[in-house]
């Protein structure tokens, strides 16, 4: 809510996708204060095949930065700003999520 992003490294190596030889999935959590945005998305949304993904990455940390306290309709338009004139792009899927108060 104060404006900073913060990636939750904490996951496991492989987030999608599941075979028989995949080690076993872990749970993980993370308390999100009021305000804050939770922002899961696909590998499409920031990489580019001739950018670093950390670019990408970056880019995409930037606009959440600075539209965070709109809708989340006008979030996403501003995250996927441009998507459609990048050649070769892959899929892209996002889900947003705005935590609006805690339980106790």
């Amino acid at each position: 809510p104060e404006g900073g992003v913060l990636s939750l490294g904490d996951h496991d190596l492989l987030l999608l996708g599941m075979s028989e030889d995949d080690p076993p999935r872990h749970d993980h959590a993370r308390d999100l204060s009021p305000g804050s945005v939770l922002l899961l998305y696909t590998d499409g949304l920031v990489e580019r095949r001739d950018a670093d993904i950390d670019v990408g990455t970056a880019r995409m940390a930037a606009v959440l930065a600075r539209h965070r306290d709109k809708p989340l309709p006008l979030l996403l338009e501003a995250l996927s700003e441009g998507l459609a004139d990048i050649p070769q792009r892959d899929d892209v899927a996002i889900l947003a999520v705005r935590v609006t108060r805690t339980e106790l």
